[in-house]
């Protein structure tokens, strides 16, 4: 057999190497690292600062609530534990923070406790900076009961007057296919905060209740505003614009031949309403509130 040359025997090593190379496996990709959690907002950093200078040792921060003794709304020297959650926050112009939280019953093993027919539970914290901290400068703890499903509504940030920073609050419920809402409106710089408006309607529809046999349906909803008090007022009063239509079956009309039901006509609504406050509440000044109740 004849010795291979030096230059054979060097090709067929680069070639072995060649395929060598090609048949074995790549290599796996470095494995993906976990995402990483999300540095929490200025407003979430704010809430915990907040939750924490108003519950100390109650706060839960990996609940995200406090578990705590506060009094009943109605009997105020009725003490029972509450699961209190924070939904809103602002620092005024002024530097003091207001606190907004939900407050619902705790059952036994410390967790919330609510059904369809629990209201949520309004608490209102002002806090002022002191140093790096914040202290409390007033609790109104559990002042009132709105909404449904153990959560009070939604919070809107308002000025009931130059330079008085109000709070509003939409609240309703929907059953039975009904569904109604209403606007409670609180002046954060009162001793005692309470609801000045006594829940004005500004929605209300059947449209899950609106059938093929049903003689009324509707839909009305109320655009609001402030506008400068006409009279010496402590706030500005409350204007409503309302639009919707409703539709009803024609008292004597007959139902079509073969049909069992009537039919509704239609008809496009609208309305306006002036709500001021006496002193003790708003009340209606001008106009109708035209916001069926069910």
């Amino acid at each position: 057999m004849t010795p291979l040359k030096p230059l054979c025997l060097l090709l067929l090593c680069a070639a072995a190497s060649a395929c060598s190379q090609a048949e074995a496996p790549a290599a796996a990709p470095p494995a993906a690292s976990a995402t990483a959690t999300a540095a929490p907002s200025a407003d979430e950093q704010l809430a915990a600062q907040l939750m924490a200078a108003v519950f100390g040792k109650d706060y839960r921060p990996g609940h995200g609530d406090a578990l705590t003794a506060l009094p009943d709304s109605s009997d105020r020297k009725s003490i029972a534990p509450y699961v209190v959650t924070a939904v809103a926050q602002r620092v005024l112009a002024d530097g003091t923070a207001v606190l907004v939280a939900n407050a619902e019953n705790a059952d036994d093993n410390g967790e919330a406790e609510s059904g369809h027919a629990s209201p949520g539970l309004l608490n209102v914290f002002i806090l002022k900076r002191d140093g790096a901290a914040w202290r409390v400068l007033k609790r109104h703890e559990n002042v009132d009961t709105l909404g449904a499903d153990g959560h009070f509504g939604e919070v809107l940030w308002l000025q009931l007057a130059p330079g008085k920073a109000g709070l509003g609050i939409l609240h309703g419920d929907t059953a039975q296919g009904y569904t109604m809402q209403q606007l409670s409106l609180f002046d954060l710089g009162a001793e005692t905060l309470r609801d000045l408006s006594n829940g004005i309607s500004v929605h209300s529809d059947s449209e899950g209740a609106c059938g093929p046999e049903t003689d009324k349906c509707w839909d009305i909803s109320g655009a609001w505003r402030f506008a400068p008090a006409r009279g010496d007022s402590a706030y500005q009063d409350l204007l409503i614009d309302f639009s919707g239509h409703s539709e009803a079956a024609q008292a004597d009309q007959a139902a079509p031949r073969g049909e069992a039901t009537r039919a509704r006509v239609r008809t496009a609504v609208h309305a306006s309403a002036r709500y001021a406050y006496d002193g003790k509440s708003y009340q209606l000044v001008e106009g109708e509130n035209v916001v069926p109740e069910f």
